[in-house]
């Protein structure tokens, strides 16, 4: 009959203690790892939506409605816009 693992390298009660810790601790340590990959993939799941949430509010806000009445402020801020682009500094008119 073949001997357990734990019984083939060292024959005392030391030995075998060391071998069951050391297989404990290995084994405890791959667990952590694979907590730690767990965590970090939540992470990367709620960083994405995250960001898909936040493309879709841009999106909305950036689209409205054409046909609703342009306030004034909207007004001011494309004459400002437009003034930016051909060189018009603020406050000239």
């Amino acid at each position: 009959m073949k001997r357990p693992f734990w019984q083939r390298k060292y024959q005392s009660a030391r030995g075998r203690e060391y071998i069951l810790m050391s297989t404990f601790v290995q084994d405890w340590a791959m667990l952590q790892r694979d907590n730690h990959s767990a965590a970090r993939l939540q992470l990367d799941r709620e960083k994405l939506d995250l960001a898909r949430r936040q493309i879709e509010q841009t999106k909305e806000k950036k689209l409205r409605d054409v046909k609703a009445p342009m306030s004034d402020e909207d007004r001011r801020a494309i004459v400002a816009k437009i003034d930016e682009i051909m060189g018009i500094p603020p406050g000239t008119k």
